[in-house]
């Protein structure tokens, strides 16, 4: 699926198997991820680009109902997520997921506002990359990443960024920072 300035769409229950490319590319876009979608066997599972600072507003959801976590996966992708300057009112949001088998789970570039809580990564080289994301409020708080190499890494000016009770079992390194 590629977007291009398109604002309000919901994915719900999709699944994106063995393509060539990305299951979502979007530039200056809007959508959710919602209620149980898959994204397996692809280069990039979801691809986020803006060509402004602030043109794209992601939110990629789980749902806990009770003790019940209905989650999207991602599984066996070269990159699960990627997102390239997305500042607007939410900016990313990543809660309630599960990451299995990549070389990187998510990666960040440039100045982008995002939110990854709640979510479960198993088998990554890097499960978190985050590269000068600027200084706006963001957080990565309370997920479970196991069997990798590099849990998190955090490179540039990331000054606000905020890491709190994540869990890190079978890593190298827990959290690299440059």
């Amino acid at each position: 699926v590629t977007i291009w300035q398109c604002r309000g769409i919901d994915f719900q229950e999709n699944h994106f198997h063995h393509l060539d490319k990305e299951g979502v590319y979007g530039i200056d876009f809007s959508a959710s991820f919602t209620n149980v979608n898959l994204f397996n066997n692809l280069n990039d599972g979801i691809s986020i680009l803006s060509t402004s600072p602030g043109a794209s507003d992601v939110e990629i959801l789980g749902t806990k109902i009770d003790d019940d976590v209905y989650e999207n996966s991602f599984i066996d992708n070269e990159r699960h997520i990627f997102a390239n300057g997305t500042q607007l009112l939410h900016g990313l949001t990543v809660k309630y997921n599960y990451f299995e088998n990549a070389p990187k789970g998510i990666q960040i570039n440039q100045k982008v506002r995002f939110n990854i809580e709640y979510n479960e990564f198993d088998t990554h080289s890097t499960a978190i990359d985050v590269h000068s994301s600027g200084s706006s409020a963001n957080f990565i708080k309370c997920n479970d990443i196991t069997n990798g190499c590099i849990g998190i890494n955090a490179d540039g000016n990331n000054s606000r960024t905020k890491f709190t009770s994540n869990g890190f079992i079978s890593y190298k390194y827990d959290f690299n920072m440059d």
